[in-house]
């Protein structure tokens, strides 16, 4: 490739990326996303951490396997 050719791909490339953010993925890869794509995400991922804490624990699971009869209110 020519010097020239190099550099007129670099403000193509530019344009391409203006307006995206590069935000991780699983396995270490990265990808570029829009504005609205990146506030999708971080919604996403903001609702699965809530999910996640909203599930109880493996202990607090195993005592309600041993003794059901103990917690009412979830039968």
């Amino acid at each position: 490739m020519a010097p020239a050719e190099g550099r007129q791909l670099e403000p193509v490339r530019a344009a391409r990326n203006a307006g995206t953010r590069l935000v991780a993925r699983r396995h270490g890869q990265r990808r570029r996303v829009r504005g609205a794509q990146l506030a999708l995400t971080r919604t996403i991922d903001r609702r699965a951490e809530k999910l996640l804490a909203a599930q109880p624990a493996p202990d607090e699971v195993k005592q309600l396997e041993k003794a059901p009869e103990d917690h009412q209110d979830l039968m």
